[in-house]
C-alpha cells in the first residue's frame, strides 16, 4: 500500500490531497538506488555477472580492493542494463513527472556508475542533467554533497534519497523526499532538512517473505504424511513427530530452492505479465536479502533433516540435487521434465517412509511414479490450454508445441488410471490381507481415487486448473470430500486389527 503526504505550510504534514504552496521549484536531485528504482544497481549487476560467469566473484573481490567506484566501473564494463525492466518507485516516478510538467529542473545523482545513470535518465526523459559514480570517484555521501552543490551554483535545491547515507545531502538541502524508508529514517530526515514529501510502496514485511517462500507450496509435502497413513502409524507419537519434522525440513529447502530459481529466473520474470510482481522481480525484497533468506532456510531445513535420520538427509540432498538440475535444465527437455516432476513428488512419499524407518515397497514406487507422471503431465496440458486459449503466446522455456496436446492428454490420463489399477492389485496382496483385517472396504478406494483423476483431467480441459494439480486439490472442497471418503475406507479397513 502506498503512503504519500506533503508538508503544509505550518511544518505539519498534510494529506495526500493537499496542494503544494511552493511556487519557487527549486532543481530537485533524485537519487536512483533504492529510491526511483526499488532495487541496487551494484547488486543487481553484480549478480548477473556472477550467474553468467561464477569465477568473476574472486575478480570482484580484487576490484573491491580497489574501491568502490572501480568495481562498479569494472562491472559497468562488462554487464548492460535495461532500465525498462527493473522495477521503479511508481509513485514517486508520477510525481517526478508531474514536477516535470511544471517546468521544475530535476536531475538524477547516483552513487551507481555514471554510464547507468545516464541510461535511466535518456530512457525517462524527465531529466535536465545525470551524474554518477566514475572509476575515481564514488558518488555518495559527502561527495554527493558537493557534486549537487557545484551544480546547484549556491541555489537552494531539494533531494530524494531513502537511505541513512543521504543524511548528508539532507543537512544542506532547503527540502527533502523520503522514499522507502523506516519511520526512524524519516524522522531523523526532519531534523535536518524540511521534509516535504514521504514516500512508501512497500508491501508488509511478513506477507512479502510469505510470498517469497511460496508458502502455499508447502501444501505439496503433505505427500510426506502419506507412507504414515497407509501403514496406520497415525497415534504413533514418535513416527508423527518424525514425518512432522520432515515436513518443515522439506518445506524450507523446497522454498530455499524455489527464491535461487527467482534469482536465476530474475530478469526473465521482469519481462513476464504475472512473474513481475514476485517480491524478487518486484524490488520488494532486495537481492541481498532473498539471499540471506535462501542461506538461512536451506540451512534450517538441512539442521531440521539431520535430526529426524542420516537416510532421510540424503533423501533431501537427493531432491535439492533433481530440483536444481530440473530448474536449470531438465525442464527444457521433452518428456524428461514430466518425468522430473513426477520423480520430485515420489520422492516426498519415499522421504515420508523413511522418516518412519518404513521403507517404500515396490507397490507404493510403483502408484506413486504412475499417479504423479500424469499430474506431471496436468502441467503441461494446462499451459498448452494458456496457449490454446490465447492467454500465452507459448510454453515459455518448453520444448512442447499446440499440436502435441492430444497426445499429452492421451499420456497423462492413460498414467493416471494405471495407478488405480496398481492400487487395486495391491488390494488384493498378502501385506494387504495381513494388515487389514476387513480388507474388502479398501475398493472403495478405487472409485473414489477415479472420481479424483476423472475431476482433475476434466478441469484441466476446461482450462480451470493452476499449474499445480496437488496444491489445487488440496483448496478444492470436492477434492477434500473424496479424500475423507478414502481417510474413512482406510479406517474401516483397518478396525479390528489383532495384534500381530
Amino acid at each position: 500500500m502506498s503512503r504519500l503526504t506533503i508538508a503544509a505550510s505550518d511544518g505539519d504534514p498534510a494529506t495526500h490531497g493537499d496542494v503544494v504552496s511552493d511556487s519557487r521549484l527549486i532543481p530537485l536531485f533524485v537519487d536512483l538506488d533504492g529510491t526511483l528504482t526499488r532495487t541496487n544497481l551494484l547488486l543487481e549487476t553484480g549478480w548477473k555477472l556472477i550467474r553468467g560467469n561464477p569465477f568473476y566473484f574472486l575478480s570482484m573481490l580484487w576490484w573491491l580492493l580497489q574501491g568502490r567506484s572501480v568495481l562498479k566501473a569494472r562491472i559497468a564494463d562488462r554487464v548492460d542494463i535495461d532500465p525498462r525492466a527493473l522495477p521503479l518507485q511508481t509513485e514517486l516516478l508520477r510525481f517526478l513527472e508531474g514536477e516535470h510538467e511544471r517546468g521544475r529542473e530535476l536531475i538524477l545523482a547516483s552513487a551507481a556508475d555514471a554510464r547507468y545513470v545516464r541510461k535511466f535518465a535518456d530512457h525517462l526523459g524527465i531529466f535536465r542533467h545525470s551524474m554518477g559514480s566514475t572509476p575515481e570517484i564514488n558518488l555518495k555521501g559527502t561527495r554527493k554533497v558537493g557534486a549537487i552543490r557545484a551544480y546547484a551554483d549556491k541555489r537552494a535545491f531539494a533531494y530524494a534519497g531513502n537511505e541513512r547515507a543521504d543524511l548528508a545531502v539532507w543537512r544542506h538541502a532547503a527540502e527533502g523526499l523520503v522514499v522507502n524508508a523506516s519511520r526512524r529514517l524519516v524522522s531523523a530526515a526532519s531534523s535536518v532538512t524540511r521534509v516535504v514529501h514521504v514516500f512508501d510502496d512497500r508491501s508488509p514485511t511478513w506477507r512479502t517473505l510469505a510470498r517469497l517462500l511460496r508458502l502455499h507450496q508447502w501444501l505439496k509435502n503433505l505427500l510426506l504424511f502419506v507412507p504414515l497413513v497407509g501403514a496406520q502409524r497415525l497415534s504413533d507419537s514418535a513416527a508423527l513427530a518424525a514425518v512432522a519434522m520432515g515436513f518443515l525440513a522439506f518445506s524450507l529447502v523446497a522454498s530455499a530452492t524455489y527464491v535461487l530459481n527467482d534469482l536465476a529466473d530474475i530478469d526473465a520474470d521482469r519481462l513476464h505479465p504475472t512473474k513481475r510482481q514476485r517480491p524478487l522481480a518486484s524490488g520488494a525484497i532486495s537481492l541481498l536479502a532473498g539471499i540471506g533468506v535462501l542461506a538461512v532456510a536451506m540451512a534450517t531445513g538441512f539442521g531440521i533433516a539431520a535430526m529426524v535420520s542420516a537416510d532421510f538427509t540424503r533423501i533431501l540432498g537427493c531432491y535439492v540435487i533433481l530440483t536444481l538440475g530440473y530448474s536449470f535444465y531438465l525442464k527444457q527437455l521433452v518428456v524428461i521434465d514430466v518425468l522430473t516432476l513426477g520423480a520430485l513428488y515420489t520422492i516426498r512419499v519415499v522421504a515420508g517412509a523413511v522418516a518412519i524407518d518404513a521403507y517404500p515397497t515396490s507397490w507404493l514406487l510403483a502408484f506413486s511414479m504412475f499417479l504423479f507422471f500424469g499430474l506431471a503431465l496436468v502441467k503441461r496440458c494446462t499451459e498448452l490450454e494458456r496457449v490454446h486459449g490465447g492467454a500465452m503466446a507459448q510454453v515459455g522455456g518448453r520444448d512442447y508445441q499446440l499440436s502435441d496436446r492430444g497426445l499429452l492428454y492421451a499420456m497423462g490420463i492413460a498414467s493416471s488410471y494405471l495407478s488405480v489399477l496398481v492400487l487395486a492389485l495391491y488390494f488384493e496382496s498378502a501385506a494387504t490381507l495381513a494388515r487389514f483385517p476387513r480388507h474388502e472396504l479398501l475398493w472403495l478406494i478405487c472409485p473414489t481415487m477415479l472420481a479424483w483423476i476423472s475431476r482433475i483431467w476434466l478441469k484441466t480441459a476446461r482450462g480451470e486448473m493452476n499449474d499445480d494439480p496437488i496444491v489445487y486439490s488440496l483448496r478444492d472442497r470436492a477434492s477434500w470430500l473424496l479424500l475423507a471418503l478414502v481417510g474413512l475406507a482406510l479406517i474401516g479397513a483397518g478396525s479390528g486389527r489383532l495384534p500381530a
